[in-house]
């Protein structure tokens, strides 16, 4: 089992660089499934897109260091690896931050539900 398995989140993104610009104030879904899979649906942006179509990618773990969730992902329609930082302010809500090492974004995240290693301490 993957371990970030079972993670679901709804981010709306409130700042970002030059690069992210066309995410700001986007609302999507971003759910992990058992093998690492993730899928992302668009729910709504400043143009009035919602229940776009799903994405699809993979996430790669690389930590929990105390309350963050750290790890990378790379989506099918991008070449950009992100690495996502989800730090939870409680069960349901957090605050994510998210780099290709270049550009950023900062969202907001309301959690859906949270992996198995997330319950662990």
């Amino acid at each position: 089992m993957h371990p970030l398995s079972g993670l679901s989140y709804v981010a709306t993104t409130c700042s970002a660089s030059a690069g992210y610009a066309g995410s700001l104030h986007v609302v999507a879904r971003h759910s992990i499934d058992i093998k690492g899979r993730v899928a992302t649906t668009l729910l709504a942006s400043p143009n009035g897109v919602g229940d776009g179509p799903v994405i699809a990618g993979t996430a790669e773990f690389i930590a929990e260091q105390g309350d963050a969730l750290i790890f990378r992902t790379v989506m099918s329609d991008s070449d950009r690896t992100v690495t996502v930082i989800l730090t939870l302010q409680s069960a349901s809500a957090g605050e994510l931050f998210a780099t290709d090492g270049q550009d950023w974004l900062r969202a907001i995240a309301a959690v859906e539900s949270l992996p198995e290693i997330a319950h662990s301490h």
